[in-house]
This record gives structure tokens, sequence and C-alpha cells, in this order.
């Protein structure tokens, strides 16, 4: 009779090794870096807000590879995430139209990476890479300082 327990792991393995998520963690700053084309590997960026003003995130032109908003464990108001393709200057908030947004509900954490080959493709900027927090998704009213989440960030 086999071993059930050791074809029951065998098989755990296997799916978890397919789908890659003993190592994502781990893959994506030494692959992100290689593959870009003309980047020198990732830079991480750790932001604590104080208000909606808008910030650059980079200057230039870049890819972003990931986004994770934590919101306070107190918060119970979530925050929009509004990232553009344009310089802080040529950014107005609730006019400029954003290239990504997303929402992170009150107290929770939201964690959103994006791959190279991804089909959205809405990860280059070839401006510059801008960001501002609202309390809605094409808003400019900033959130207020308690429900305000701390945000993270890689790109190249």
């Amino acid at each position: 009779m086999p071993n059930v327990a050791q074809i029951f792991q065998n098989q755990c393995d296997q799916s978890y090794q397919r789908d890659g998520a003993h190592q994502a963690h781990l893959d994506l700053p030494l692959t992100a870096g290689q593959n870009e084309e003309f980047g020198d590997g990732l830079t991480r960026a750790v932001a604590l807000l104080t208000d909606n003003t808008v910030t650059a995130l980079k200057t230039s032109a870049g890819r972003l590879y990931e986004v994770v908003m934590e919101s306070p464990a107190a918060s119970t108001v979530g925050s929009f995430l509004q990232i553009f393709d344009a310089t802080v200057a040529g950014t107005t908030l609730g006019t400029t139209g954003t290239v990504i947004t997303l929402f992170c509900a009150g107290g929770k954490t939201l964690s959103v990476r994006f791959y190279e080959n991804a089909p959205a493709g809405n990860t280059i900027f070839a401006t510059a890479i801008s960001y501002a927090v609202t309390t809605t998704a094409r808003g400019s009213t900033a959130s207020a300082a308690a429900d305000r989440p701390t945000l993270k960030f890689m790109y190249a």
C-alpha cells in the first residue's frame, strides 16, 4: 500500500512549485532588473503621506513592478492610490487621467505585482511616475490623517 501522506505531500509540492509561490518574493527583484532593457535594477521606496499632494516616485520614464498599500489597522475608511504618467508639475488632481487607480479598504493591506509580459501593459511610464492618495478614484480630496496608508513601491 502506498504511503498516502507522501503522495499528498508530493501533489502539494508540485502545485506549489508550479505556481511559483515559494520564491515569488525572491524572484522579482532578481529577474526584473535583468529583464529591464534600460534599467539598473529595482528601486524600493516607502512613502508616509501627509496630505493629497502629488508626489514624484520617478522623474523620468520607468516601469512599475509592485505597489503595496498598508492602511492603518484602526482605519475604517479606504483610500485610492492614483498613479500618473506625468511629472508633478503636469498633474492636476481631479483633472489629469490616471494610468492605474488602486483601492485599499480601511485596516487592510493591498499588494499588487505587475509582471513584464502581463496583458494589461500599463506598467510602463513614458514620462514620469507620480502618485497621490485621495478619498475617491478620480478625486482631489485627501484622506483623513488616520486613514492614510503607507505605500511601498518597487520600480525601475
